[in-house]
């Protein structure tokens, strides 16, 4: 097993104990010198030398520190030897760790040390002092005298204290932090040599002088240049610590920004909720197991927040889509990658995050988007989002499945090792598991504190979360075009999509639909939950009961006892289980159609939240509920085909002209498609009418059977029919002309007949702005179409 695998506090403690016992060594070593100091002096040097390690400068590496004693113990080394100042650095090194200094008040005060940085700070100066004397004796120093031949020697003391000091207190920060120790001792500590360079000056000055005039009060003269050191020093570490508290806000203004905004995309969809912790917190375990450098568990941690970014860009019906994406979404839902890269590279980042963001759906065999990357090319960082991204998806529910369990998770993703992941980011997955979900346990619900260093101080609230996914959730659910309520022909179906979608936003026990039966009541003619066949065809009198009440006078109730309006219907030797209402008026055009109800088992339930949804609803299906009563009217008046049974070009006509009046004011398109069944002259004379008529019929209930409940397929002319298709795009509608044109196809085979279709298409308002124009447009592609498959035979 290598160093940096082992556990952290084997590694602190295999250093320190490589430090004592080289202490140990050097100064049995240094003892052959002897001492040649009495106790006195001993003393005063003990002072002296404690004193000038009270004078610390605190440094930008975890908790080190400089001080002036190097000054003190390079001149007890060069006056009474090695052992004098192995012994003085014992006793120097385990006083400065009584004491603590404040970097912003430059006070100090007594506290007890830790026990492990007091045996490595006492044996380790002990070390330095002794290594220094060493040196200086090996290089020709004369102890207790010092002159021009001291240069030299003393410089390389310097170096060699300099050199012992700083790399044993890198090796432990580098250690404790899981840094590398050539960048913590270049970064943190190489800029402090010229410190120990003035030390060294001032010292040598002072001793010389000392050495000529023996004179012991040229220490006074010594004292003016150290200090002039260490308040430079000390002015010098106040503006960096300065700049740097400054760069570290910024850089948690920074992170909190992008934290919250991309929790924010997160909370857009409650099926992904805390997708972006889960997947940070895989991602950086993933990153310290594979040992990556800074730069890239950088890019990583910020990777992992805003790698979906893109999404933006995607509509909603797409990244919400219950079912499978057809090519078309899935080609549109690909390009989020490229537009969050480009939301992101303007920003800047000083670690490859645009290149982890545009990578994270690369494959390991090259079969990923949007570059088609292939194993090492695609960078490391992205290689883990992806593993990370993938595995959470797997584990949480999503609209198209269900979650599974870790086991089956750990299965899939090691099936496709070495495919689409790669083989070394699997493994380090594996690996790491357990602690993450350890880590994720602890967290629970809770921002990702201390995973990837970025923790937002007053995190966005619940409630603030949950608004936000469900204003996206009210959007999706009132726009959703697979619950399109506008163009439904059927009264009952309209009625229908209504209810279904209140119950996409007010929770409900029961839901009625009451509308205006005469001048004096209202009927309920749709009903969906408990009491429903109670309820369903029940009365109240205009400004009776709670419905009543709001037609006469259009104002919401809210929470008002149920049993006002249910309670007419249950007997009352039934215990009535609804208790709380909301009741709203459902308008049309200035015209009161009656009320749309909910009622809930609960009581006080609804808020004014609950009652603008309801009459957001009431407004946006109104006019179709309105339109679909008012065709449903007219049926008897002769606008239904008597052979196929489908609206007939009169039904066609009013339908076209509500449909246009509302495309108008929405600026929502539709599409005009006419289909003309070929050579069906033929068919009449070859067969007869009556076997022409029930071809007739058969080529309308296949083509009825192709199309939605929303769409108003309708007989135009004696073989001609017309399909508008509300809210459509142009790849359904050529994908639903397919499927009209196979299925008229699949017709008359028994009567050894080739039945085929002729299709042309308009759209409103690109080919035309009134049916006329449309049917003319959508007759000249038909006819195109018609040409165009004669050629082909």
């Amino acid at each position: 097993m290598r160093f940096h695998e082992l556990p952290k506090a084997t590694q602190n403690v295999i250093l320190v104990t490589v430090v004592i016992a080289t202490a140990a060594g050097s100064s049995t070593l240094a003892y052959v010198h002897q001492f040649s100091i009495t106790p006195f002096q001993l003393a005063l040097c003990c002072a002296m030398c404690s004193a000038l390690e009270l004078l610390q400068i605190e440094l930008t590496a975890e908790k080190s520190r400089m001080s002036l004693s190097f000054a003190g113990l390079l001149g007890v080394v060069m006056m009474f030897g090695p052992a004098t100042g192995a012994l003085v650095g014992l006793v120097e090194g385990a006083t400065g760790n009584f004491v603590r200094h404040d970097p912003q008040t430059h006070r100090r005060h007594f506290a007890m040390p830790d026990a492990k940085k007091l045996v490595f700070n006492t044996f380790n100066h002990s070390l330095s002092a002794s290594m220094a004397g060493l040196v200086y004796v090996w290089a020709g120093g004369t102890v207790g005298w010092v002159n021009q031949n001291a240069i030299v020697p003393a410089l390389l003391a310097t170096m060699a204290y300099f050199q012992v000091n700083t790399w044993g207190t890198a090796a432990v920060v580098a250690t404790s932090k899981q840094l590398d120790i050539v960048e913590v001792w270049h970064e943190n500590f190489l800029w402090t040599a010229p410190q120990s360079l003035m030390s060294y000056s001032a010292v040598l000055v002072g001793l010389w002088i000392y050495s000529a005039m023996q004179t012991a009060w040229i220490v006074f003269l010594v004292i003016p240049p150290v200090w002039v050191v260490y308040y430079s020093y000390r002015l010098y570490m106040d503006k960096i610590r300065h700049d740097l508290d400054h760069i570290s806000a910024l850089n948690t203004l920074n992170n909190s920004i992008i934290t919250s905004l991309a929790t924010a995309i997160d909370a857009k969809d409650h099926y992904t909720n805390k997708h972006l912790s889960r997947v940070q917190c895989y991602a950086l375990a993933i990153s310290d197991h594979l040992g990556l450098c800074a730069a890239e568990r950088e890019a990583v941690r910020c990777a992992a927040l805003v790698h979906d970014i893109g999404k933006l860009g995607v509509p909603e019906h797409i990244l919400t889509k219950p079912g499978k994406l057809t090519p078309a979404e899935f080609d549109r839902m690909k390009q989020h990658v490229a537009i969050g890269a480009a939301i992101l590279r303007p920003v800047n980042f000083p670690w490859p995050v645009v290149d982890v963001v545009l990578g994270h759906h690369e494959r390991w065999d090259g079969l990923g988007y949007p570059n088609g990357l292939k194993g090492e090319e695609i960078p490391i960082g992205a290689r883990v989002i992806a593993l990370a991204d993938v595995f959470d998806a797997l584990t949480s529910d999503r609209p198209y499945r269900k979650a599974m369990a870790h086991e089956e998770a750990y299965s899939y993703i090691c099936k496709h090792s070495g495919t689409h992941f790669d083989p070394r980011v699997v493994e380090a997955l594996v690996s790491v598991m357990e602690l993450c979900e350890r880590q994720m346990a602890e967290l629970g619900d809770g921002e990702p504190e201390g995973l990837g260093d970025v923790t937002i101080h007053h995190k966005i609230s619940d409630e603030v979360m949950e608004q936000i996914a469900r204003a996206n959730s009210e959007f999706f659910a009132m726009y959703d075009p697979s619950q399109n309520v506008r163009g439904t022909f059927s009264l009952d179906a309209s009625m229908q999509a209504v209810i279904e979608k209140v119950q996409k936003l007010v929770p409900f026990d029961t839901c009625a639909i009451f509308l205006e039966h005469s001048d004096a009541e209202l009927r309920v003619e749709a009903v969906s939950g408990m009491y429903s066949d109670l309820l369903f065809g029940m009365k109240v009198e205009i400004g009776e009961g709670l419905a009543g009440r709001v037609f006469r006078d259009l104002e919401p109730v809210v929470n008002a006892p149920a049993s006002h309006d249910v309670g007419r219907k249950v007997p009352y030797t039934q215990t009535l289980e609804l208790n709380s209402s909301l009741v709203v008026p459902l308008r049309a055009n200035g015209k009161t159609l009656g009320a749309l109800a909910v009622y809930h088992s609960s009581y006080n339930i609804y808020t004014s939240d609950h009652a603008r949804l309801l009459v957001l609803v009431a407004e946006h299906t109104a006019n179709t509920v309105e339109a679909a009563r008012r065709l449903q009217n007219s049926q008897d008046l002769g606008l239904t085909d008597l052979l196929t049974g489908l609206p007939n070009a009169r039904m066609l006509n009013n339908w076209m002209t509500m449909r246009l009046e509302e495309s108008r004011q929405t600026r929502e398109a539709f599409a005009v498609v006419l289909i003309d069944l070929d050579d069906f002259a033929l068919v009449n004379e070859t067969l007869g009418h009556e076997r022409g008529d029930d071809i007739l019929r058969e080529a309308a209930a296949a083509m009825q059977n192709c199309v939605r409940s929303a769409d108003m397929l309708a007989r135009y002319a004696s073989d001609e029919f017309i399909l508008v298709i509300p809210n459509s795009d142009p790849e359904m509608v050529r994908q639903l002309c397919h499927r009209l044109a196979d299925s008229v196809a699949s017709i008359g085979r028994h009567d050894h007949l080739r039945m085929g279709a002729s299709i042309g298409c308009a759209v409103y308002p690109d080919d035309g702005l009134n049916a006329r124009e449309l049917i003319e447009i959508a007759n000249a592609h038909m006819y195109a179409d018609k040409n165009a498959r004669k050629e082909r035979e």
